[in-house]
């Protein structure tokens, strides 16, 4: 006589399988049935964040739930199921930065972003740093709109300070004078057709920002791109393509570097934190260039490819100067592998090698084609000049250090005055001034806190060049849409689980202070990007306070197993802790 046992119903159901790809199906749907269709009379913008928000949830559930089995010591209970929904979470967050194929709800182009990344480049030999808004009045005047022109007040590029028209419609040669006849003809066309993009009051708001700002090696590229044709729809989109290719292949390198999981950690950051969302540099020109180049410095660290890290770690800072930031963590850890083996790492010295050869090339090639280093010069000074100009959407430790509670946008905003901010300015460089010994101060600490962990940890150089992501936000002050570099830090998830979770959970409170839900949470700008700033710098501490010895002494075990992404999908077994109990089963039966 034998004995069968009754099959449950859902063991006939393939949750590995089925659950991920319901998971992937319920986003879809919402993507077309709920973002942009203003639900609940949320606008398009907020429809998409809702959905953000919710994968970030999930994401973080999920990560949770297997933090949870392995304090249970049950780590690899479901590990198959947990992974592919991770996985899918994180393709999720990634498609939800470009709103869910809603992108900008009715363009792709940012033209805002493309005119001034555009005209900047293409025409920097003519206009520099400082003549951009110039000349487009002066063209705009030549071309009929003289009136509206008149009505304009823009930002003066020399001194960050709004000014109106007069002076400059009074001497327009000024302006003409550093171009061609054939030069200044194709640019009146160019700003006649950035100009048809859109109204009045758009364009004009356009010239109340702060102009052109790339680095001369960042340059080089642009005036070989934007000087392939006239300006027009066509060539501005196959331009701006350059850039989710860019963020693709940013994922791409993270996948083949560290795996899955931290592809995915990776994803939650460009896709679902709130300070780097679609709204201000997606469907620009060539914005993400450099995020892909710090990322793939640290993931061919990783590979044990120093020379080329150190290359790709030199362009990612000739192209925008602050990831330069992140070298402090290599030089810390190559401090503490001298301290313990009295001698040089040689994958560092390999790392600066290439680092050196990086910038002799590029930086020597800007020499070449700008002929010399008054340009350079003249982005310091640009530079420097951006520094001492406060916005409402900065973020970094300097940030927080200038705010005061008597000296917020909503109690110094003078309304009806040219520039209803320049009293907020002033008094935010004044505090910033009288901030800066304790800036040093908390500067200092975050080197100790970073020596720590990687005392603990180890002085891998992949190691310390994530953890030195941090520095970039305790160190420099940088508009919100630079913060797309947390994907750097996101690949420590591959060591400690807990970073995931912290980065799931950032990004999600992000939105909420958006969002100022509670009385007492601020809508100012000024005031959410503070706090929003306070939220990454816990994280960013907390993220390196995992590596030292007290949070190896808190922390879970990390996930060691590779994760099964793909196997048992097209009828291949995936190996479960609940596998190996089905055939000890099978054994004794």
């Amino acid at each position: 006589m034998t004995s069968t046992t009754a099959r449950k119903p859902q063991d006939d159901f393939n949750w590995d399988v089925l659950g991920p790809l319901g998971a992937l199906g319920l986003v879809l749907l919402l993507a077309v049935k709920f973002v942009g269709a203003r639900p609940f009379n949320l606008d398009n913008d907020s429809s998409a964040q809702a959905l953000q928000f919710a994968i970030g949830g999930a994401a973080l559930w999920v990560m949770a739930w297997g933090y949870q089995l392995a304090r249970q010591g049950k780590p690899a209970h479901k590990q198959v199921l947990r992974d592919r929904l991770l996985v899918v979470l994180g393709a999720s967050a990634f498609f939800g930065y470009f709103n869910f194929g809603h992108l900008h709800f009715n363009n792709f182009v940012h033209v805002w972003d493309t005119y001034h990344y555009y005209m900047g480049a293409k025409y920097f030999p003519e206009v520099g740093y400082e003549n951009l808004y110039d000349c487009a009045a002066v063209a705009d005047a030549e071309s009929g709109r003289t009136d509206e022109v008149r009505r304009r007040t823009f930002t003066d590029l020399r001194t960050n300070i709004i000014v109106k028209s007069d002076a400059v419609l009074a001497d327009p040669q000024a302006c003409k004078a550093h171009f061609s006849p054939e030069r200044w003809a194709a640019f009146k066309q160019d700003i006649n057709t950035f100009r048809g993009f859109v109204n009045e009051t758009r364009w004009k708001e356009i010239h109340l920002d702060h102009g052109y700002n790339a680095t001369p090696v960042w340059t080089l590229a642009g005036i070989a791109l934007t000087n392939t044709g006239p300006a027009s729809m066509a060539q501005l989109t196959k331009l701006n393509l350059l850039d989710p290719l860019y963020l693709a292949l940013t994922l791409l390198i993270i996948w083949w570097a560290f795996g899955p999981r931290a592809f995915a950690v990776a994803a939650l950051v460009l896709g679902l934190n709130f300070p780097n969302r679609f709204y201000w540099t997606g469907g620009a020109f060539l914005r993400h260039d450099w995020l892909f180049y710090l990322v793939a410095s640290i993931c061919l660290l990783k590979k044990e490819k120093p020379f080329l890290a150190g290359f790709a770690f030199a362009y990612a800072t000739l192209l925008r100067l602050f990831p330069g930031l992140v070298a402090i963590g290599p030089a810390i850890a190559a401090f503490e592998y001298f301290r313990v083996h009295k001698k040089l790492d040689p994958r560092f010295l390999k790392y600066v090698a290439g680092g050196a050869v990086g910038t002799a090339v590029l930086f020597g090639s800007s020499l070449a084609f700008f002929g010399g280093l008054d340009t350079w010069q003249k982005f310091k000074t640009n530079t420097v000049k951006h520094a001492n100009t406060p916005l409402t959407n900065h973020m970094g430790l300097r940030t927080v250090l200038s705010w005061r509670p008597d000296t917020i946008g909503q109690k110094t905003v003078q309304g009806g005055t040219i520039d209803p901010w320049a009293k907020w300015k002033s008094t935010r460089l004044e505090k910033w001034h009288q901030a800066l010994p304790l800036f040093l101060l908390v500067f200092a600490a975050s080197i100790v806190l970073v020596w720590l962990a990687l005392k603990q940890s180890g002085p891998e150089l992949w190691l310390a060049s994530a953890l030195g992501i941090g520095f970039i936000v305790v160190g420099s002050e940088l508009t919100n849409y630079y913060y797309c570099f947390l994907a750097g830090i996101a690949l420590l998830h591959s060591e400690r689980r807990e970073v995931g979770m912290m980065i799931a959970g950032l990004t999600m409170l992000t939105h909420v202070i958006n969002w100022h839900p509670l009385p007492w949470m601020s809508g100012w700008l000024d005031e959410q990007y503070v706090t929003m700033t306070l939220a990454t710098l816990f994280a960013v501490w907390g993220i390196a306070w995992l590596f030292t010895r007290w949070g190896v002494e808190a922390a879970v075990a990390p996930e060691q197993q590779p994760a099964v992404i793909f196997a048992g999908a097209a009828g291949v077994p995936a190996r479960t802790d609940d596998g190996k109990k089905d055939r000890k089963q099978k054994k004794k039966r």
